[in-house]
């Protein structure tokens, strides 16, 4: 959910939040719409790369939406991917998904069909490419912390996570540039290209991680 954003001179001034934090923590009922949507065009690439840790072999997906493609973790505690017909990764060899990692997601749609593909901490992962859906016509709000489903942001498979940051391109074009912020005690994710923040969308509040340091210049 955005909350505001700040353009222009005093966006450089000031900044629309209190202190930037480590990480947001969800503990399973917490979850953001970034207000990137996927339209079923067949010619779209849409990625995202985080720094995440899960935190429960029951939580299931972080990013994207039902029944176009998302990102996650199944309950035997491995990275999976899908997309909407199969192209998906499952069950990736020796992906421990309840440790910390970089990882990247990229659904590709090449025209006619699409495919999945996945690196964790620089190890690449390619899925097989599937021919294209009939149904151009939905959209599929993307949300974090969960996935979203077709023509709602209304979440699935809400997880049990940590977020230290994450990046959204569509079309190899940056779109989000999340860092995890706070105002007073409540968790937030700013967005470094537009300027906005973006709120809990569920109920309860993101546990915080500790206010990050000031770099020093020269530092």
């Amino acid at each position: 959910m955005l909350i505001g954003s700040r353009s222009g001179f005093m966006a450089r001034k000031r900044l629309p939040y209190d202190k930037e934090v480590a990480y947001l923590e969800s503990t399973g009922t917490q979850w953001i719409d970034t207000g990137v949507v996927f339209q079923y065009d067949w010619s779209t690439t849409l990625s995202m790369e985080a720094d995440v840790q899960f935190k429960s072999s029951t939580s299931r997906y972080l990013f994207g939406s039902n029944g176009w493609g998302y990102w996650g973790k199944n309950t035997s505690n491995k990275y999976e991917s899908g997309g909407f017909g199969g192209g998906g990764l499952t069950n990736l060899p020796s992906l421990d998904a309840l440790g910390r990692h970089t990882v990247r997601w990229t659904f590709i749609g090449t025209g006619t069909a699409h495919r999945n593909e996945f690196s964790y901490d620089g190890e690449n992962y390619v899925g097989a490419t599937t021919a294209q859906d009939t149904a151009p016509q939905y959209v599929y709000p993307v949300i974090l912390f969960g996935i979203g489903n077709r023509n709602t942001p209304q979440p699935s498979f809400l997880s049990m996570a940590l977020l230290w940051r994450c990046s959204i391109y569509k079309n190899d074009q940056l779109v989000r540039d999340f860092i995890p912020v706070r105002i007073g005690a409540v968790g937030y994710m700013y967005d470094k290209v537009g300027g906005g923040m973006y709120g809990n969308a569920g109920s309860g509040e993101f546990m915080l991680g500790p206010d990050a340091r000031k770099k020093k210049w020269g530092g």
